[in-house]
């Protein structure tokens, strides 16, 4: 078992050897630690978190019912449906298929005919 640490602390010094040749800084050859990517999702989930804390805190003090906070959440959404719906331009087919879609209708519409130059 002594033979095969040896063996692997060897390898592990010659692969650290040939990474800081490759990537290491020119004049240390020290490696440059990275910072984890969860992070990110870990601060939005805290975000989350306090909004949920504060949720439940007005509604123990009875500042808000369950349906403001539902009715809240409902305009949110059209909010957004707006927002990104005007983002979008459509035109043509895409625009019948979209307005079939959105109205419901029961007949999908024909696509509409070209304009032709007179």
């Amino acid at each position: 078992m002594t033979k095969y640490n040896v063996v692997t602390k060897a390898k592990r010094a010659e692969i650290q050897e040939r990474k800081r040749a490759l990537r290491g800084e020119p004049g240390t050859g020290k490696l440059k630690q990275k910072q984890d990517n969860y992070i990110q999702s870990l601060a939005s989930a805290s975000a989350s978190w306090s909004i949920n804390g504060d949720q439940k805190e007005a509604l123990q003090k009875g500042l808000i019912s369950m349906e403001d906070v539902e009715m809240a959440v409902a305009e949110e959404r059209a909010k957004l449906r707006i927002k990104n719906s005007k983002s979008k331009v459509f035109s043509g087919s895409r625009l019948s298929l979209l307005l079939w879609v959105l109205l419901g209708s029961s007949q999908r519409p024909s696509p509409p005919t070209p304009l032709r130059p007179v």
